[in-house]
């Protein structure tokens, strides 16, 4: 199976360089087959380092994250996962803040029968590094809120890294641009009847550069997407009933 890796770039000038060269070598070292899809979404230098790079590694690509559809980090996954040849796809932040062991143990477990693998950073064995107790407490009460609502037991529903059958995100295809794609694209999926298996997994909040989602919206967009698909599972049991 080929994994790809997808990784939004919005001006992180700072990051991309290391941030590629870890990603493409440790999968590399890892020995499997790979790519990394870039897609970039700046106005600093971050597309030219990216472009740099592009010349020197192989299963490395860059493509432009601005489209018709138009721009965010939604949109930039839905580039990726269009421009990916991967039957496996994983999206990763670009400040690492993503475990990479963490990625093939999502990916060991896709090859097992998973549809799609949660990597939960609220599991016993997980661990969470540099993150302010009040993000972590939003983070943790906004995911019993969702696991409760939809009656799963799953403990990091909003946690962007997942690992992914390509079949599945084709099946679901989001149509959100901002940050709330992830949880369209998961709860679409368990719409769809998806088998899905969660990790603990070792999260470090990023080190150097400035993180994009603005906490406020992104709870408002969550809560609109997570509504959608509450009513929509309800009205599908009282069809059924019916």
């Amino acid at each position: 199976m080929l994994l790809s890796i997808i990784i939004p770039f919005r001006n992180e000038e700072d990051n991309a360089k290391t941030t590629v060269k870890t990603v493409h070598q440790y999968f590399l070292d890892e020995k499997i087959d790979f790519e990394v899809i870039a897609i970039d979404d700046s106005i600093d230098k971050t597309y030219s380092i990216l472009l740099e790079l592009a010349s020197e590694l192989g299963n490395f690509k860059v493509i432009r994250g601005v489209s018709s559809l138009g721009r965010g980090y939604g949109v930039a996954l839905k580039l990726g996962i269009i421009e990916a040849k991967g039957d496996v796809v994983i999206p990763m932040n670009a400040d690492l803040c993503d475990s990479l062991p963490d990625s093939i143990r999502m990916f060991q477990l896709i090859q097992a029968g998973a549809d799609v693998v949660v990597a939960s950073r609220f599991m016993p064995d997980s661990v969470i590094t540099g993150v302010r107790p009040l993000k972590r407490y939003i983070s943790y009460v906004g995911n019993v809120f969702l696991s409760v609502l939809f009656g799963i037991r799953m403990t990091d529903i909003t946690n962007s890294y997942k690992a992914y059958r390509k079949k599945v995100v084709e099946e679901v295809n989001p149509v959100n641009i901002g940050f709330s794609f992830t949880l369209e694209l998961f709860l679409g999926a368990l719409n769809n009847g998806c088998q899905y298996e969660q990790m603990p997994t070792a999260y470090q909040e990023r080190q150097s550069g400035e993180s994009k989602m603005v906490i406020g919206k992104t709870i408002q967009e969550y809560l609109q997407v997570a509504l959608r698909f509450f009513f929509k599972s309800i009205k599908r049991k009282i069809t059924v009933e019916e």
